[in-house]
């Protein structure tokens, strides 16, 4: 028979230490590791006793256990340790001398298993940190564990998260932790403790001073049990971190915690998210947030703040809570998504704001209280804190400008407003690569190194200066220019990749051109310059003037200049806050404006397809495409060659692979599908 079918009719008992082995782990590996040991033990690691545990009950030991006696962390989560193998695992504990950090979760320990763990809790002398999370332990095995707790004199952290505890349970366990003098951290969140729990918690903080991180997530603590909780913190000075998330403390629980905010100061971190908050809770939370100095930390996301008496909807307590938040100094970081409209999530959430890391988009429903207050406060900043933005500013999807001459801008009080803001300390950056065979790259690689020789930048992004290349390299090789400073002549031919970063409050950097357009390498230099403005994604002309007077690009159409004049304008190299290319699956395609003035370019019947080729090679090297894009730029080629040549060139740069397809049928003959299909190493289709 099977080997499976003969194990399957083994005792239940005969089975219990297979579980035991990790996932990684083989039976020659385990073996090995098992010889080996046998013949050395180390003192001070338990392994000789846990191996003599494991023959005596005839189970099998973890290899991953053996091989980490020596660490001072050991993750044995999901190893089906079971209570006869937890048995052989306190034994080891009992006599080593190196493990700070255990994890046993999710191994089935139940009672015998929490009991053998709890036995040598005070005999060991180096674990800090104990996980028995989701092992089903009971109420037996939770006094078992208790006695062990206030035996020991080095236990720092325990978490008992998800095993299902409920009144009864939480009565030797709220005693053992009020009593402890060594607990620090405590979670027992996704258990069934109720209102009863929650008194018995309050008892235990009354009388503890030591704990400071208390989870207690998850349960049903109900108002009554949050309310113990709360009234605890009025004598409680050493919890900093508390969380009540998804208790349903409700109204009730929230005034007691609002009265309590207020003589608490030692209290940094609060959770009371998902708790069935409305807006009288809200009022009574608002003036105990008013009235707090500790806090630093407040999440009260999901709860129906905007439902008043008889389930009207009332923003009173959300603007009340707003109101709250100017006057509270403290406070960097607050949670309020899904309470205006009674915790729905078809709005989305609410934007978080935290003042010392306010970089980021922001999407603000204006007619929203939290909305408002957040574009309140990110615009006073922006007004007080020099060098620092927002960026790419709409209201109801129109491009705004922002006031400029000192005077203030007065929010609106409906529409929706979006916005990247932008601490410009974090560093702005463009990365260019550039050919200097070329004469546009060449200009523009000379305009960049004498704008950071003249800075007195170096590879340091964080020069005094401000600008600065955070990498730059010649054909590979690291380039500081002839005097070291990038100063000096360039060479003639070489790639030269560059990443140019800006701590000024720059969103985009400018190299003025002055070319008479009768001599030919300034009119050579000012056609390459054109295709890097109609190719490249973040560079464009400004400002031109032909003459003194004004010009656009798209009244030429490339590559026909004007035979003669003087041609000036800006050059505009724009700066990001990341990088533009993150590769084909994360970037962008090229955005539609670019798009459209590159296919209007290519679409011009004077421009011969070699050249058009030319002008797509360049794009292709510098943006991502979709299919979509792809086939237009197809159409405006002429000859099959040519589109074959452009199908196998963007290939490599299309974000949509699996719709490529598409673009194979728009080519003309199955020949030319298979061509391109071999050039970028498709195979043959049948």
């Amino acid at each position: 028979r099977p080997p499976a079918m003969v194990e399957a009719e083994r005792e239940p008992e005969e089975l219990e230490g297979k579980g035991a082995w990790s996932d990684a782990d083989s039976e020659a590996d385990m073996a090995e590791l098992m010889e080996f040991d046998l013949r050395d033990e180390i003192p001070g690691t338990g392994k000789s006793e846990y191996l003599a545990r494991c023959e005596q009950l005839k189970i099998v030991p973890v290899a991953m256990f053996i091989a980490k006696l020596e660490c001072p962390q050991i993750n044995l989560r999901h190893h089906g340790i079971g209570g006869k193998g937890s048995s052989a695992v306190a034994a080891a504990l009992q006599h080593n001398a190196h493990i700070r950090t255990l994890n046993l979760g999710d191994n089935w320990l139940g009672d015998e298993g929490a009991a053998a763990v709890g036995a040598v809790l005070g005999q060991n002398q180096t674990l800090t940190s104990l996980d028995l999370a989701e092992n089903r332990i009971g109420i037996y095995g939770a006094r078992a564990l208790c006695d062990g707790i206030l035996k020991t004199t080095t236990l720092k952290e325990l978490v008992l998260r998800g095993n299902g505890f409920d009144d009864r349970s939480a009565v030797p366990l709220f005693d053992a932790i009020g009593r402890s003098s060594t607990l620090t951290r405590v979670d027992l969140s996704s258990n069934a403790l109720g209102e009863e729990a929650g008194r018995l918690a309050g008892a235990a903080l009354a009388n503890n001073s030591c704990l400071f991180d208390l989870h207690l997530g998850w349960n049903s603590l109900r108002a009554k049990g949050g309310a113990a909780v709360a009234e605890a913190l009025k004598s409680n000075s050493g919890l900093c971190k508390l969380n009540l998330s998804f208790n349903g403390i409700a109204d009730a629980g929230a005034r007691v915690l609002a009265e309590a905010l207020p003589v608490n100061s030692a209290l940094t971190n609060l959770d009371v998210s998902h708790n069935r908050i409305g807006c009288a809770g809200a009022l009574a939370l608002a003036e105990g947030l008013r009235a707090n100095r500790s806090l630093v930390s407040c999440e009260l996301s999901n709860n129906p703040m905007a439902v008043g008496e008889g389930l009207k909807v009332s923003l009173e307590g959300v603007q009340a809570i707003v109101s709250a938040l100017r006057e509270n100094t403290t406070i960097e970081s607050i949670g309020l998504s899904h309470v205006q409209e009674g915790a729905e999530r078809l709005r989305g959430d609410a934007p978080r704001l935290d003042p010392k890391k306010p970089d980021g988009h922001y999407r603000l429903d204006l007619a929203q209280p939290w909305d408002s207050f957040v574009c309140e406060t990110l615009y006073d900043r922006m007004q007080a804190e020099a060098g620092e933005s927002w960026l790419h500013a709409k209201l109801q999807g129109a491009p705004m400008v922002l006031p400029r001459d000192g005077s203030k801008w007065e929010i609106p009080t409906q529409g929706v407003l979006e916005f990247d803001y932008v601490t410009w300390r974090r560093g702005m950056e463009v990365t260019l690569e550039l050919d200097l065979s070329n004469s546009g790259d060449a200009f523009l690689a000379a305009q960049v190194l004498a704008r950071v020789h003249s800075a007195g930048g170096d590879d340091s992004p964080t020069r005094s200066a401000g600008e600065a290349f955070r990498d730059c390299r010649l054909d590979g090789v690291l380039y500081t220019g002839a005097d070291g400073g990038y100063g000096g002549d360039l060479p003639a031919t070489g790639k030269l990749k560059l990443t140019y970063v800006c701590h000024k409050p720059l969103d985009e950097i400018s190299c003025k051109i002055h070319f008479d357009l009768a001599a030919a390498s300034d009119r050579d230099t000012a056609l390459r310059l054109w295709e890097r403005a109609l190719t490249a994604p973040s560079e464009m002309w400004k400002a031109a003037t032909l003459n003194g007077d004004p010009v656009q690009l798209g009244t030429w159409q490339y590559p026909e200049l004007p035979p003669s004049g003087i041609l000036e304008l800006e050059h505009s190299i724009g700066l990001a806050a990341r990088p533009t290319d993150r590769g084909r699956h994360f970037s962008p395609t090229m955005n539609d404006a670019r798009f459209r003035a590159l296919l209007e370019t290519l679409s011009s019947e004077a421009l011969a397809d070699d050249a058009k080729v030319a002008l797509i090679n360049q794009a292709a090297s510098r943006n991502y495409f979709g299919c979509a894009q792809v086939l237009p730029i197809l159409g405006a080629l002429a000859f099959r060659k040519a589109k074959i040549e452009a199908a196998v060139m963007l290939h490599a740069r299309v974000v949509d692979a699996k719709r490529f397809t598409s673009v194979l049928q728009a080519l003309s003959s199955e020949e030319d599908r298979q061509a391109v299909l071999a050039a970028v190493g498709g195979g043959r289709r049948s």
